[in-house]
Order: structure tokens, then sequence, then C-alpha cells
């Protein structure tokens, strides 16, 4: 290489240091600290419950409810938990391999630290990549690729939450990594591909396609190594899953013919393909086609990586209309990025690094200042202040209310239980109409009902159905609104 070329990359070498310094300023410096919906709450809460020593928890709130015991452990059960195999008992809704993470994160740092993990996973994803594509077509490849996935929309959404995508991914690339070496690894691509399934059990899909797509030396031994760690990681799954729903093929979401139909096939892949160009542009399909050109065994190996990634959420029962289904996708797009890179080194010239390294640099400028964009423009960087909400609703329920309150809720029910150790009753499970026997039977056995609401849908939700200004005898205190949401103490006299 002539010294024009050794400085040419070595000042690509800057620039890319330098963008995913600012991505990474960008992510930590909106990281999302609270646990608040769905999501957050589940695998936050499952952590807790794990690093406890149990898979599951009893309710005993569900006990005393006028219903039966169906109805009352839905009821009783917040947000991220779903109703055990056993009566009046919950389970963890998420699959455990978050959780495990942030436990043992928990338990170390604290208990803001297993916020952290997201961005640590996602960027070390990056170098993952980096270090993938690189061996295939050299450094200024490798590092256009990490430039590409960090530039990411989606993957700068999901680094900033508390959610599973990017150790999914992280996971998933670490394995592909281990197993794509020179000198392949199969014992670490295993683990690594064992604890992707862990944190999202689709993922066994990629990893029975790694086995037949890697071109293991000692084929034999290494892929059955490979393949007996991964279905000892399967195995655990099944019997978590077995303790916690009561049959090893049930989880949280339900039976697999409830969440995987053909029907879904047409409508979900052109959702999520249409998604898909719509956040990362046409020229994906574009780059991505010229670097099978020049690399027809790696982009054949890496397509089929993003298409067993992609297959089950085509099949996904489920429909979502927003761009962030293309989270679901988050494992299998470093691949198609690593894809694209090789591209654009090959479109100008691997042979010549100077043009190389000025090509990269314009692709590499483009897609962060479109990625700064997108996320701007759909308000990525407004998630942490908007979920504050919940941390300061929950410490206030903690600090203004006895042990035995018990919080009818809905989208707080999670975060309520996280943040005040007090119990939940969801609202939507609740019986329509039957408002009046519930705070009856809670207060019967001690407990202090409370009514914690979103003002809006929420709270005209509650109204419409149970009607408790037509029930005699019920009286609603209000005690305070915290950006809008009610907090009002039930009692029948």
């Amino acid at each position: 290489m002539t010294a024009a070329g050794r400085w040419a990359v070595s000042l690509f070498g800057v620039i890319v240091l330098a963008l995913l310094a600012w991505q990474a300023r960008l992510v930590f410096g909106h990281l999302v600290l609270s646990c608040g919906g769905l999501d957050s709450a589940g695998y936050l809460g499952e952590s807790r419950l794990l690093l406890s020593g149990h898979l599951t928890e009893a309710v005993p709130v569900a006990t005393v409810l006028p219903f039966d015991p169906a109805t009352a452990t839905s009821a009783a059960a917040p947000l991220g938990f779903v109703p055990a195999a056993r009566p009046f008992t919950i389970a963890p809704r998420f699959p455990p391999g978050l959780p495990i993470v942030m436990g043992v994160v928990r338990a170390i740092g604290g208990t803001t630290a297993p916020f952290f993990i997201p961005p640590v996973f996602a960027f070390g994803g990056v170098i993952c990549l980096a270090l993938l594509v690189r061996d295939r077509m050299g450094v200024i490849a490798g590092g256009l690729a990490a430039v590409l996935l960090a530039c990411s929309p989606v993957f700068v959404d999901m680094a900033l939450q508390p959610m599973s995508d990017a150790p999914a991914m992280s996971w998933t690339l670490l394995a592909t990594c281990f197993a794509w070496r020179a000198r392949p690894r199969p014992i670490a691509a295993g683990i690594a591909a064992g604890l992707a399934i862990l944190t999202r059990p689709p993922l066994a899909l990629a990893a029975a396609v790694l086995v037949f797509i890697t071109p293991w030396s000692g084929w034999r031994r290494a892929a059955a190594l490979f393949a007996a760690i991964v279905g000892a990681f399967v195995v655990l799954l099944l019997a978590m899953q077995w303790r916690m729903y009561g049959h090893p093929l049930h989880s949280g979401y339900g039976t697999a013919g409830q969440l995987f139909t053909w029907a879904s096939l047409a409508p979900n892949s052109m959702l999520q393909m249409t998604w898909l160009l719509a956040i990362h542009t046409p020229i994906v399909v574009l780059l991505f086609a010229a670097g099978a050109w020049f690399d027809r065994a790696f982009a054949w190996r890496a397509g089929l990586m993003f298409v067993a990634v992609a297959f089950p959420y085509f099949v996904y029962a489920p429909q979502f209309e927003d761009w962030e289904i293309l989270r679901f996708l988050l494992p299998g797009l470093p691949f198609v990025f690593g894809v694209c890179a090789c591209g654009v080194v090959g479109l100008a010239g691997a042979a010549r690094p100077v043009r190389a390294a000025v090509a990269a640099t314009v692709v590499a400028l483009a897609a962060a200042s479109w990625s700064y964009h997108v996320v701007s423009s759909r308000h990525v960087f407004d998630l942490r202040e908007q979920e504050r909400k919940y941390p300061l609703v929950g410490s206030w329920f903690a600090a203004h209310t006895p042990d035995r309150a018990v919080a009818i809720s809905a989208l707080h029910s999670g975060s309520l239980r996280y943040y005040s150790g007090r119990a939940t009753l969801r609202l939507e499970a609740l019986p329509p109409g039957r408002l009046g026997e519930t705070v009856s039977a809670l207060q019967g056995a001690g407990y202090e009902p409370y009514v914690v609401l979103e003002q809006g849908d929420e709270f005209e939700d509650f109204l419409r159905r149970f009607q408790p200004d037509a029930i005699k005898r019920l009286t609603q205190e209000p005690l305070t609104q915290i950006r809008g949401v009610y907090v009002l103490r039930l009692a029948m006299k």
C-alpha cells in the first residue's frame, strides 16, 4: 500500500471513530432510565424475580377477589406478567435471557445499572460486525459496516431503551463471529447462540441456519459440538417454560399456534420490507446487490442469516403498523449492512484505498446525517423525558400509601409494582360492573384500594366499565395528579 493509501485509511479510521463516538453520545445522552410500560416493566420485573431465585410469584391479593381463580389471577398480573400454571401465581411474560443479565448486573452495579445493558450490548455488536466484515474485505469495509449499523435508526431506538432487541442482536453477531473465524470456535459460538435463543427464542432458526452455512474446520465434530451446546440452551428454555406455564412449548406470549400463522406471511413481509426501505432508503438494496456481486459467498451466508432472523416475524400473528416493528429484524440487519459495506468498497475499488476511503466516508456521513433526521423526526430522543413519569408516580405511591395498598391501573401496573412493591390490579382484566364488589372484598381482607390511571382514554375506560359514580356507598377521594396521572383512593362506606 502506498503512503497515500495508508493516510487515507488512517483518516477514514479517525472519521469512523468520530461518528461512532457521536452515536454513542446520542444514545447514552438520551438513555431511558425508567421502568415504564409493558416491555421495560416486564424485563426489569422479571430480573428482580429471577434474582430472588424464583421463576414464578404468588399474588395473595388474587385470592380475595370475588372472581374465579383464572380471572382473579389475570387481574392481579401486572404488565409484563401473565398467569402461571399454578392458581394465584404469576410468571414473567418475556423470555429469560435479558432478565438474567439484568439480574447479574443489578446485583453488581445497583438498580440503575441494568438500563446500561442495551447500549453496551449494542455497541459490542458494532465491534463484532466491524471485525466480521474486516476479515472479508478489509478495514475500510469493516469500519463502514460499523457506522452503517450504529447509524441505523432502529439501532439507536433500541439501544437507548431497556429492551431485548439490542442484546439479541449482539449475541447473534457474537455467535457468528466465533463461527466464521478462520479457525471457528464452536464452543464459544454455541454459548453465544444459546444466549441469543434465551433472549429471543425465534432466533433458534438463525442458530440452525448457522450450523449449516458455516464452513467449519473438521465440519462434523465442530458442527455437532455447536449444535449440542445450542440444544442444551433450548432444553433449559423448555424446562423453564414447563415450570412457569405448565407446558414446555407454551410461552408468556401463548402457544406457537397462537403466535405464528401462514396467513400473516404476505401482509407482514410487505409491511416489514416497506418500513425497511422507508427507514433505510432503497439504496440499501442497491448496495447489497453490489456487495453480492463482489463477494457472493459472504452475501449468500449473510442473506440467509437475515432471512432466518426475519422469517418468524413474517409469519407472526400479531401485526404492527409502526416503524418500530423493524426491531424484530434488528438481529439480522447487521448482516445486510455488512454486505452493503462490501458493495461500497467494491464499487470504489478494493485495491484502491484512497478511492475506497473517500467513497466510504461519503456513505458514512450520509448515513449519520439521515439517521439523525429520522430519529429526531420520530421523537426517539424524547423517550427519556416521556418515561420519567413512571418512577415519579411509583415513588409517590410508595411514599404515600400503606404496604397493603392495591392500585387499579393499566399502563402503570408494572412500574407501580416495580417502584413501590404494592399489589396492582389490571383495569382491563377486571370484570365490568363489579368495582363495588372488588373494593368491598379488598377492604374486607385488609387492603386499601386506589386508582392510578392516565387521564384521557384510561380514565374514561374506567368510568365507562364501572360507572363508579352510580355505585352506592363508594367514595372516590382524589389525592394527586402527577404528569397527567390521576391517583384516587376508593372506599365503600
